[in-house]
């Protein structure tokens, strides 16, 4: 009995394996035979990981079964945004919006696209199309302040910074980009205030820092200006280009 029960044990162990072997192969043979559903849901929970290059592979994936899908176009050009793959990102999005122009947020992350591209007056239309669609999506307007900003068009970037600060008082990049639409627009004390704020959020904000580095010393307050240097090198030691900064800060 003992002799049987082993050698039902290893025909099932055998049989088990068997399967699985044949399964690999089937799915080997056949392909990836999800729907674009279910790759636009893996990619999803991809993109909630952080997991840009996953997410962007499973859009893709979708992309392949429905090559007319907005929502797929929409999905990966966000993710190739990311990335930081702006010009692939343009085309995903563009044929989004094409698609379906009321699609809010493939506006306006086409016009986050568009000013990392330096195409500024195309990234403005998409973002005011996307705040027009819905003006209390504060995303939209921080497609149209950073298109703005980018472009110098101080009088329409401040206000929007504003705006979004209302509603999101404790974000730092605002505070930030502010502060140094502000310094663009001469108000040396307004900037230096908001990139302070920017700095009390996130300490380790560089950008917030050099900005303010600048600020001080644009108001003559070299000592100041220094110390927020000095903090930066205290972070990074071994950055060349704030040492450098340094330098040039010490001679002014």
């Amino acid at each position: 009995l003992k002799r049987s029960n082993k050698i039902t044990r290893s025909r099932v162990l055998l049989l088990s394996a068997f399967s699985s072997v044949l399964i690999l192969s089937c799915l080997s043979a056949c392909g990836d035979i999800r729907t674009a559903s279910e790759c636009l849901i893996s990619g999803n929970q991809y993109w909630a990981g952080k997991d840009y290059e996953h997410a962007a592979s499973e859009y893709r994936e979708a992309l392949k079964r429905e090559p007319e899908s907005s929502t797929a176009l929409n999905n990966l050009g966000v993710v190739l945004n990311e990335l930081g793959k702006y010009d692939e990102a343009a085309q995903m999005l563009t044929k989004a919006v094409q698609r379906d122009p009321k699609n809010q947020i493939a506006q306006y992350a086409l016009a986050r696209s568009l000013t990392h591209l330096n195409q500024f007056d195309e990234a403005m239309k998409h973002a005011r199309i996307a705040v027009d669609l819905g003006p209390e999506e504060l995303a939209a307007h921080r497609a149209l302040a950073d298109a703005a900003f980018a472009n110098n068009q101080l009088d329409i970037a401040i206000p929007e910074y504003r705006y979004i600060q209302k509603s999101d008082s404790d974000n730092d990049e605002v505070h930030q980009k502010l502060g140094q639409a502000l310094l663009k627009d001469g108000d040396k004390d307004g900037a230096v205030t908001e990139l302070k704020r920017a700095l009390d959020i996130r300490a380790d904000n560089g950008e917030a820092r050099i900005a303010l580095a600048e600020a001080l010393s644009q108001k003559g307050d070299r000592a100041a200006a220094l110390a927020e240097i000095d903090e930066m090198i205290k972070q990074k030691p071994e950055d060349p280009k704030l040492k450098e900064l340094r330098v040039n800060y010490a001679g002014k």
